[in-house]
């Protein structure tokens, strides 16, 4: 019985995952997937996994965000400054509302399932937007 709560604990990361569209559009890196398969499904080991991913996806968000905020003027910078404070409240909104109901290790682990897909995502995001913007430095 424990096997199978645990085989279906790893199912349902992976599904709430690819819902967030992490393994869609923002690949994980391959020492993630390596830990997940290492994980074996034992749910601490598989939110060891997710948080060490997700602190690697935060620092790529940030950084993206910081170059992105250092080459936009003042409006564009108040613009994804506000942007980003509503995706902030919108992620941990929406992560809580998917693990609504959920008891024992299951909510948990879907919450930092979510904010790891949401949040790879988003790193994938700013970072295209940084590739759309021209190299010029701020016009203010």
């Amino acid at each position: 019985m424990k096997l199978a709560i645990t085989i279906l604990s790893a199912v349902l990361v992976a599904s709430w995952a690819s819902a967030a569209g992490a393994q869609d559009d923002a690949p994980n890196t391959p020492a993630y997937a390596a830990c997940m398969e290492g994980a074996g499904g034992v749910t601490a080991l598989v939110r060891e996994c997710i948080s060490e991913e997700h602190a690697q996806q935060d620092a790529l968000l940030n950084e993206a965000y910081r170059e992105l905020i250092g080459r936009l003027d003042s409006e564009a910078r108040s613009d994804l400054r506000n942007a980003q404070r509503t995706w902030i409240a919108f992620r941990d909104a929406e992560c809580a509302w998917r693990a609504s109901g959920e008891t024992g290790t299951m909510g948990p682990l879907i919450i930092d399932s979510c904010q790891l897909g949401l949040t790879t995502e988003r790193a994938a995001r700013l970072q295209t937007d940084l590739g759309r913007v021209s190299e010029r430095a701020p016009s203010d």
